[in-house]
């Protein structure tokens, strides 16, 4: 029971997922091997699939799945999230959630509507370069002019966009950033650790050594 004990509060320490943790510990003697693994894992931006490597337990890998997920809440940082992208064509899935602070931009708000009423035809990203390009100039008239461009449905895009389905998922977003504690709209968490910037050469060292300790040689 110490041993378990210990492996949960390492795997709380270090942001394993927990039922990861439960899927683990249902194999008889893999506390002291967890800790171990978990140990030799600290400091790593992909401790939970390092330690499951560790264990011989990559069968619980997806090998056809990106390795590293880098979600952001960001408007400057794009430039950089499309350097990686460029970088990591295989290797990196990107997650976009929307915080829109309207006392900065107001606009903000419906752009994340729109974006996400995109998304329900996904073309989410199309539409989210668009709405970053034309940032300065934006207003209700320009989204369904912008839905267009990309080959949206319109009047499906116009229903989205005042849905109450796209309204949840923006204020789920919203919540989220809350409970992280965020405090404006560039932030970046790789595999579920927050950066601490978003310049291209720093996430990107971060996600170099993520891929080493996951796929090492």
């Amino acid at each position: 029971r110490q041993d378990l004990d210990e492996a949960d509060a390492l795997a709380t320490m270090w942001s394993v997922d927990r039922e990861v943790l439960n899927r683990l510990l249902t194999d008889g003697d893999t506390a002291s091997k967890l800790q171990t693994a978990l140990a030799a894992a600290i400091g790593s931006e992909s401790r939970c699939a390092a330690a499951l490597e560790a264990l011989g337990r990559g069968d619980l890998l997806d090998e056809d799945e990106p390795s590293a997920e880098l979600v952001e809440y960001a408007t400057r940082a794009q430039y950089a999230i499309d350097r990686l992208l460029e970088a990591y064509p295989n290797d990196l899935r990107i997650v976009y959630k929307h915080y829109p602070l309207r006392t900065i931009h107001a606009q903000a708000h419906d752009a994340s509507l729109a974006a996400i009423a995109a998304m329900q035809q996904d073309r989410f990203w199309e539409m989210h370069k668009l709405l970053y390009r034309n940032g300065r100039v934006l207003e209700a008239a320009l989204y369904p002019i912008l839905a267009g461009q990309i080959g949206l449905d319109l009047v499906r895009f116009e229903g989205d966009r005042i849905s109450l389905a796209v309204l949840e998922i923006l204020t789920a977003d919203e919540r989220e950033a809350v409970r992280l504690g965020l405090r404006g709209v560039t932030a970046l968490f790789l595999n579920g650790r927050r950066m601490r910037t978003w310049r291209y050469d720093y996430v990107d060292a971060r996600i170099r050594q993520a891929l080493e300790l996951i796929r090492p040689g």
